[in-house]
């Protein structure tokens, strides 16, 4: 928040970055409505690459706009600072002129009216010497109610300095995470026309592997699911309703820049999206969303998908992809909240799976009937970048 007193000249500094925030916000609308045209073009080498280029543009305006949010917020601290050191040089001088006065009537403070009349040289000049103590004292007060109306003043700005800084450090380490994005996007490209070949026959054969791939991984959680639910109601009679859903990465829980919100069109060049894919660097902890029984704990050993589905009380399930470690087996018991392995999903990594965009976490939400659920009217996720 910026003071209005710190004059026209800096407030008009703000209104140029403002403007050129305004002007990258309106390229990457552009970006935008250009990836939604190239997402319902058929599936094809070149769309793909179309969006993976309108992708990392889009990044790196966002990039940008971070960066003139940086450059904004430190030049309101630098002028809050200004300020704050302006209101203490005033704060100092007037202990100067209390220090006087006060210095004036210790001089004084032994004098009574009697004295101060013999003293004087006439009456007029008694009443002078009472007016001017009277004053001092007068003065005394208001000074002592000055600086304390600069103090609160100075404290306050430095709260709102101090709460800038903390956004300041909150920009920064968005700008961070958006630049390994960036890198991730540009990687995934690379590693697309690097395994095709930049050939669409090729990208064709690729495609369907993956589908087979997921259509597979689907089927044989549906298949241990109705083998395990009698099981499980004989094992754990008492498993109950669950106790809710936590989310299963710590801190701030966000849809990750490579797409894939719940049934986003353009996740995984055509497949349908029956969870989210969240934010995470390669090897983050993975919480199990709610207590409940594991059904499957796969660990391809190698590039090939990683995943494991926890089954929970009245039908829930929840399934977790692209684990770089499976910390868990088929029939162990987990309480919310307990790690059950550690986030994968870069190109080429263990449990990565194929035609995966970059390191993330997808996470699914299944009722006792099997439909997907969205996990944004469950739990509340952030935006993507």
């Amino acid at each position: 928040m910026l003071v209005t007193l710190f004059g026209v000249a800096n407030s008009q500094d703000i209104s140029d970055l403002k403007q050129k925030q305004e002007e990258i916000l309106d390229e990457i609308d552009d970006l935008n409505q250009l990836i939604e045209e190239k997402k319902s073009e058929a599936i094809n080498l070149e769309s793909q690459i179309a969006i993976f280029d309108a992708k990392i543009n889009q990044l790196d305006l966002q990039i940008q706009e971070t960066e003139l949010e940086i450059e904004q917020v430190t030049y309101e601290i630098d002028v809050l600072t200004k300020e704050i050191g302006r209101q203490q040089r005033m704060l100092d001088y007037q202990k100067e002129i209390l220090d006087e006065s006060i210095q004036i009537l210790y001089e004084r403070g032994d004098q009574n009216l009697l004295m101060i009349l013999l003293s004087a040289q006439n009456f007029s000049d008694f009443i002078d010497q009472v007016t001017y103590i009277e004053a001092i004292k007068d003065q005394v007060k208001t000074t002592i109610t000055e600086i304390n109306r600069l103090k609160s003043n100075l404290e306050q700005q430095r709260g709102e300095l101090n709460q800038q800084k903390d956004e300041l450090e909150d920009l920064k380490a968005r700008k961070d995470q958006e630049q390994t994005a960036l890198e991730e996007q540009r990687n995934a490209k690379e590693l697309l026309l690097d395994q095709t070949r930049g050939e669409e026959q090729l990208f064709q054969e690729q495609l369907n592997e993956a589908i087979a791939e997921e259509n597979a991984v689907g089927a044989e959680i549906d298949r241990l699911i109705e083998q395990a639910k009698q099981k499980l109601a004989d094992q754990y009679p008492d498993l109950g309703g669950g106790d809710g859903f936590g989310y299963p990465l710590a801190g701030y829980n966000r849809i990750s820049v490579i797409g894939g919100d719940f049934m986003d069109p353009y996740y995984g060049f055509g497949f349908p999206h029956y969870g989210i894919d969240l934010y995470a660097p390669q090897g983050t902890p993975v919480y199990a969303a709610s207590s409940g029984v594991v059904v499957v704990a796969h660990d391809s050993g190698g590039p090939g998908l990683s995943y494991i589905a926890i089954q929970h009380g009245g039908g829930y399930l929840t399934k977790y992809l692209h684990m770089s470690e499976v910390f868990v087996a088929g029939g162990q018991y987990v309480s919310r909240g307990e790690v059950i392995g550690l986030s994968g999903g870069s190109p080429g990594t263990r449990g990565a799976g194929y035609f995966t965009t970059g390191p993330h976490l997808h996470f699914e939400i299944r009722d006792e009937y099997g439909n997907a659920i969205n996990p944004n009217n469950i739990l509340d996720f952030g935006p993507p970048y």
